[in-house]
C-alpha cells in the first residue's frame, strides 16, 4: 500500500488536538443493496454504538457487519454515531493512505461521513448530515474527538502494553477539558478492579489492571461536568463487541 507510515513511538506522542478530513463514503459501495437501507426513519434519541473490530481493513465479512451498525440491518440497532477501534491496515496500526481511507468509509458508511486514523474510525450516519461537525484527533491518532450535536463525543483505543497505557492516561488528562457535554467510548483496553484480571477472550491477562488509577483520575477530572463512559473495558460476551 502506498503512503504508508509506521507510527512513532506513545513517548513522542503529542497532545496537540489536529482537525481530521472528513471521507464521504459513495453510495455505490459494495453494502448498498436492499438489505443495507439507510433511508429508514429514526423516531428515537441519538444512538452511538462502540466496536473493537480487531482487524477489517482486509475483512470484506467485518465490514459488511460495521455497515450494518449505520443501516440497521440484519440484528443490528441502526446508530447515528459509531466508534471503531483497531482498524489494522493489514493487521499493523498503520496509517492509510487516502485512497484506502476513500474505499473503507465507503464500504462501511454509505453516503456517510467518515474520520480515520491509524487505529481509530468514527463515523457519522447519512441522516445526520445536517449535523454540523468538527472532528480532531491526538495521541498519535489513538484518541478521536467529535463535537457534534451539542457532545464531544470521545472515541479512544488504549495501548495495550501496560507502561504505554499509563502514560496514555496521564496524557488524555491534559488534551481534553472537562465539560457536561463529554461522552467516552472505545477500548480501554485494561479491567479496572486488579483482583479480576479475568478476560473471556485471552484468559487472565498479565497486567491488565495496571492504568486503572491513572484512567479513575483521568475520568474523575472530568466527571465535575457530569461526564458519561462506555465502559468497554474488554470483550465481553452479550456485546457488540463479541461478534468481532
Amino acid at each position: 500500500m502506498s503512503g504508508v507510515q509506521l507510527l512513532p513511538l506513545l513517548v513522542t506522542m503529542s497532545t496537540v488536538l489536529t482537525p481530521l478530513t472528513t471521507y464521504r463514503g459513495s453510495i455505490h459501495g459494495p453494502f448498498t443493496a436492499a438489505d443495507h437501507d439507510t433511508s429508514q426513519q429514526r423516531n428515537f434519541p441519538t444512538t452511538i454504538t462502540s466496536l473493537n473490530v480487531n482487524g477489517m481493513f482486509t475483512d470484506e465479512d467485518k465490514q459488511r457487519r460495521v455497515a450494518d451498525t449505520i443501516s440497521g440491518s440484519g440484528a443490528m440497532l441502526a446508530a447515528n454515531y459509531v466508534l471503531i477501534q483497531e482498524v489494522k491496515a493489514n493487521h499493523r496500526d498503520e496509517a492509510l493512505d487516502i485512497d484506502a481511507c476513500k474505499t473503507l468509509a465507503s464500504n462501511v458508511n454509505p453516503g456517510g461521513r467518515c474520520w480515520i486514523t491509524p487505529y481509530c474510525m468514527t463515523m457519522a450516519s447519512p441522516h445526520d448530515d445536517a449535523t454540523e461537525v468538527e472532528a480532531y484527533s491526538a495521541l498519535n491518532g489513538r484518541v478521536i474527538i467529535l463535537h457534534a450535536e451539542g457532545m464531544r463525543i470521545v472515541n479512544l483505543y488504549a495501548p495495550a502494553e501496560h507502561k504505554e497505557r499509563r502514560m496514555f492516561y496521564n496524557l488524555l488528562a491534559t488534551v481534553i477539558e472537562p465539560g457536561d457535554d463529554l461522552l467516552f467510548g472505545g477500548d480501554w483496553n485494561l479491567t479496572p478492579d486488579p483482583s479480576q484480571p479475568f478476560n473471556w477472550q485471552f484468559g487472565n491477562v498479565k497486567n491488565r489492571h495496571i492504568g486503572g488509577p491513572e484512567m479513575e483520575a483521568m475520568l474523575a477530572g472530568m466527571r465535575t461536568g457530569g461526564v458519561h463512559e462506555v465502559n468497554n473495558y474488554l470483550k465481553i460476551p452479550g456485546t457488540f463487541m463479541d461478534l468481532f
